[in-house]
């Protein structure tokens, strides 16, 4: 029903798709924003945690068990930040979740787009729980778990025995930009366009970002 929505919703004369890996010619890497890009990544021990579908109670209750590990969960039941234990509850902001996200050792969020493309361009640890329901995440889930990175079902009682090994894992799946965000967007322009089609022109964007 997912694919048929897709294929019946939006129709138009070129189709351009953002992904993990280009699974077609006409797909292209993630875009990352500034912030990320420039970021110089560090690991100062915590973990991030979003997890938007499930209330704090239920992360609290999976999370406390884990004592010997930090978690910075941001929730959008708290106004300030409450530490309770091991867990830092954290308002949600953009800028404190993007400090979080370029410091911490690992990182529990939905399958989403941007957040796993971000950790894995910052060769963080991930590990997702795709939100019941929601198609476009099946789909990210399970480009993700190709690559290698855990996918969990739902938070449940056996999280702890998934979490700990993951946790001592060394190998983690990495993205890599085959092309800059303003060559991206040079594609979209010409691509679009009658005048030039088919081609990365790797020149134009400095006049428009730069």
């Amino acid at each position: 029903m997912g694919e048929w929505i897709l294929r019946h919703y939006a129709h138009a004369t070129q189709y351009i798709g953002l992904h993990f890996k280009q699974y077609d010619d006409f797909i292209l890497p993630p875009v990352i924003k500034k912030d990320i890009l420039q970021a110089e990544p560090q690991d100062k021990g915590h973990i991030t945690v979003y997890l938007s579908s499930y209330n704090d109670a239920t992360v609290r209750q999976h999370l406390q068990p884990l004592k010997e590990f930090r978690f910075q969960v941001f929730s959008k039941e708290v106004k300030q930040a409450v530490q309770d234990g091991n867990i830092l509850f954290l308002p949600v902001s953009r800028n404190a979740f993007n400090k979080s996200l370029i410091t911490c050792k690992a990182i529990l969020t939905g399958a989403g787009f941007e957040t796993p493309a971000e950790a894995l361009y910052l060769g963080k640890k991930l590990m997702v729980i795709p939100i019941r329901g929601q198609y476009e995440q099946f789909c990210n889930a399970a480009a993700l778990k190709k690559m290698g990175v855990p996918v969990l079902k739902t938070l449940d009682a056996g999280f702890e025995q998934v979490f700990r090994p993951w946790m001592e894992q060394k190998r983690r799946p990495t993205l890599h930009l085959d092309y800059s965000t303003e060559s991206t967007v040079s594609y979209l322009m010409h691509n679009c366009s009658n005048e030039k089609k088919n081609a990365l022109d790797l020149i134009y964007p400095e006049f428009v970002f730069n």
